[in-house]
């Protein structure tokens, strides 16, 4: 345990203390050495797929240029062009951002705002696909006790909790797709476009024991309002989770998402949801789950962003005892460190507390979690429209109840689409 929070720690002074980029470009190289010339060439390779409508062939010259000199803002910027030609929103989304934190200016750093923007204002279709090898469910758990003292009318009874096998390790694919339509312009509220959102997503964990094949399913209908600046949506969602085949929870409810953009690289996030929670197992866990988070986002070094989320949620339980409240933050610092290498390092702290005490504890209880993960991504490599991505995380989980208290280690190594 030790060795992996030191681990996850020096990683995280690494990323979060990389060095401010430069304002180089390669399309005027300062130095007239072979490598340069070689950087230019391929820019220049880059440029030309581009305006031929190559995005592919694009995107492989630009963020080979990055693998070598992650620096490289103007490579950067035509590489979140190609990406948006491309409608692939997510990444040209992060590189726009990225760019806005760098040595550019004014004039571009409006015109990246003009194309967040238009990818809010975007239309037809998209998908995102990550597949590949993961852990099996809880196999990496390790329970501080299989004993629990329950209350039999005030006296303690010791209970050997009889702990499943579970597999090693199974496979997983996650996946969406999404249909944006612009409806109209408003002009009673500042003078807004409302767009339609469409989207589906779904997750799938497989392994060797069918017993243990977990499916995610669900979709979102949203009303989109954008400003220059600013993106509100609202609307309906509903998902389903199946265990061995069989439903195991149907939630359905409503949220509403904001996000902000500033020049400067900052944006400020926040999202408001309820869902209506039903458990096919136990009605006694049927219920309201009210939930709320505030964020901030900042570029840093025209390479890199930190995001800082602060959460609460409430779950009303047809049953106290399993009614809790939850905070929870969270610190998350991305960064490319050369040689087309992405990492992610995520952070997070959470406390749960039950409002009722289940008459066969002592206690009621009361959870503490801490959580790291980090993730890289091999940016340069391709094989086919998809990179390689490999995670590790670990959790450590403090409850007041013998058999809650745990640490996990978990991991996924798979591929993601790109373009």
């Amino acid at each position: 345990m030790r060795r992996v929070l030191a681990f996850l720690l020096a990683a995280a002074f690494f990323l979060l203390s990389a060095p401010p980029a430069t304002a180089e470009t390669a399309a005027e190289p300062v130095a007239a050495s072979a490598a340069a010339l070689l950087i230019e060439q391929r820019f220049r390779e880059g440029m030309a797929a581009l305006e031929a409508g190559d995005t592919e062939t694009a995107i492989r010259r630009f963020t080979g240029i990055l693998a070598g000199d992650p620096r490289l803002h103007r490579v950067r910027l035509e590489l979140a062009r190609a990406y948006f030609l491309a409608e692939d929103w997510a990444d040209a989304r992060r590189e726009f951002f990225a760019v806005l934190s760098a040595d550019v200016p004014e004039a571009v750093k409006d015109n990246i705002i003009v194309f967040l923007r238009l990818i809010d204002l975007r239309r037809g279709w998209s998908w995102t696909l990550d597949a590949g090898v993961r852990g099996g469910p809880e196999s990496g758990r390790n329970y501080k006790s299989d004993t629990v003292m329950l209350n039999f009318f005030g006296q303690k009874l010791p209970f050997e909790i009889d702990r499943p096998d579970t597999p090693d390790f199974g496979a997983f694919i996650d996946g969406g797709l999404e249909f944006r339509e612009r409806l109209m312009e408003l002009e009673g509220m500042g003078g807004p476009s409302l767009s339609g959102i469409a989207r589906l997503h779904g997750e799938a964990n497989l392994f060797d024991d069918g017993d243990f094949n977990e499916l995610i399913y669900g979709g979102t209908l949203a009303a989109q309002f954008s400003w220059p600046r600013t993106s509100l949506s609202i609307g309906p969602d509903i998902a389903w989770r199946r265990l061995g085949g069989d439903e195991r929870e149907r939630r359905w409810g409503a949220s509403a998402s904001i996000e902000h953009r500033l020049p400067e690289g900052l944006a400020l996030l926040g999202r408001l949801g309820w869902q209506r929670v039903d458990d096919a197992l136990a009605n006694i866990r049927d219920g309201d789950l009210f939930s709320g988070r505030f964020g901030v986002s900042r570029s840093l070094g025209g390479r890199s962003s930190l995001t800082a989320i602060a959460g609460v949620s409430y779950f009303d339980a047809r049953v106290p005892t399993e009614s809790y409240r939850q905070g929870r933050l969270e610190l998350r610092g991305r960064t490319e460190l050369g040689f087309g290498l992405a990492p992610t390092l995520t952070l997070a702290a959470s406390r749960t507390r039950y409002r009722a005490q289940n008459p066969l504890f002592f206690n009621r209880r009361n959870d503490r979690q801490l959580a790291a993960t980090l993730e890289v991504e091999k940016r340069d490599l391709f094989i086919g429209p998809f990179s390689p991505f490999a995670s590790v995380g670990y959790v450590r989980n403090f409850s007041n109840i013998e058999i809650f208290d745990y640490d996990e280690t978990l991991y996924r190594f798979g591929l993601r689409k790109i373009f």
